[in-house]
């Protein structure tokens, strides 16, 4: 029970991390979110760098060659990482931090999907209905017969927060594929594609020397990242009941990005917001929780056959061992 108890509060303070992380990205004003990638990725890098040679390089370019098929699904991971993390600091530019904040979290509709469609997991008929609960509540939280140019929302904007919504999504799917790899492993290689390619962009861009007060957010967004990650990761851990029996602690994330968009930028959420916050909440922490419940998720043909799940395809869950991003880390 104590054990149970650890792991909800980690989880807990991971979405609390994950909230502040958004707030500084609103807050900060970057002169481009590739600068912004690359500065964070930076400093997760090297905190991460950090704990492989405090468990004696047990990381990356320590274990044995990966099989193609893995290194695919890396390079997914890290593809998906990088597009979602990028997309969202875009969307922060654009949009409310609640709203940003809500769609992001969207990811785990797009999981289960993606998860049938490139791994055979098989969707039970109650979750099918949370994603269509989910999706009729993202449309009463968006609103989408107000959207004016002045009411803190843009196409652009939408378009690229559900873009880093369906990034996350790819780069949680691939984490069911590299279960057995180590998390600050998939990390490492993470942190690495994306800091290539923030600095790629602003090398070929070019971008205005950042003052001080930018360098201040650039490593409080970096630092409180990586918390966030570790604090999630842990959490996963030390669950007694399973993953799936905290995971959907996780969407608090929007929850305190509410707060923090109405008590620190003076955006309060009208009672259509709330209402549609609700049923998106509930609707995706019982999707996970249907998901995950048994501790199995069985594949088309596994479901056919009436065989026992893999390894490969237990305990779905949303952010699980490098263990996530990014919401990831995005």
């Amino acid at each position: 029970m104590e054990s149970q108890m650890l792991a909800t509060l980690l989880v807990i303070l991971g979405a609390l991390g994950w909230a502040m992380r958004d707030l500084v990205g609103k807050d900060m004003q970057s002169p481009s979110v590739f600068l912004t990638l690359a500065a964070s990725s930076a400093i997760g890098l090297i905190l991460n760098t950090g704990v492989m040679l405090a468990q004696q390089c047990a990381g990356f370019g320590c274990v044995e060659p990966l099989p193609a098929r893995k290194q695919m699904w890396l390079y997914a991971r890290c593809v998906g990482a990088a597009s979602s993390i990028t997309l969202n600091f875009f969307a922060l530019n654009k949009l409310d931090l609640a709203l940003s904040a809500m769609i992001h979290c969207t990811s785990p509709l797009f999981v289960v999907l993606l998860g049938r469609v490139f791994l055979g997991e098989h969707i039970r008929p109650l979750a099918r209905l949370c994603i269509a609960c989910a999706a009729a509540g993202m449309v009463v939280f968006i609103q989408p017969w107000h959207l004016r140019g002045d009411s803190g929302a843009s196409t652009v904007g939408l378009i690229a927060a559900f873009g880093s919504s369906v990034g996350a999504a790819f780069s949680y799917t691939s984490l069911r594929a590299l279960g057995d790899l180590g998390s600050t492993t998939v990390l490492f290689a993470m942190y690495s594609t994306s800091l290539i390619l923030g600095a790629g962009v602003c090398v070929v861009q070019g971008v205005p020397r950042p003052n001080g007060a930018l360098l201040w957010h650039f490593g409080a967004l970096g630092v409180v990242t990586f918390l966030a990650e570790v604090l999630i990761t842990k959490g996963y851990a030390f669950a007694t009941r399973g993953a799936g029996s905290v995971a959907a602690y996780k969407f608090l994330t929007p929850v305190f990005s509410m707060v923090f968009d109405a008590a620190v930028l003076h955006q309060r959420p009208d009672a259509l917001n709330i209402v549609g916050a609700v049923i998106v909440l509930a609707a995706s922490a019982a999707l996970v929780r249907i998901q995950s419940s048994g501790g199995q998720v069985r594949t088309v043909k596994q479901a056919t056959d009436d065989k026992p799940a893999d390894a490969s395809t237990a305990n779905l869950d949303v952010e699980v061992p490098a263990d996530a991003d990014a919401c990831a880390a995005p």
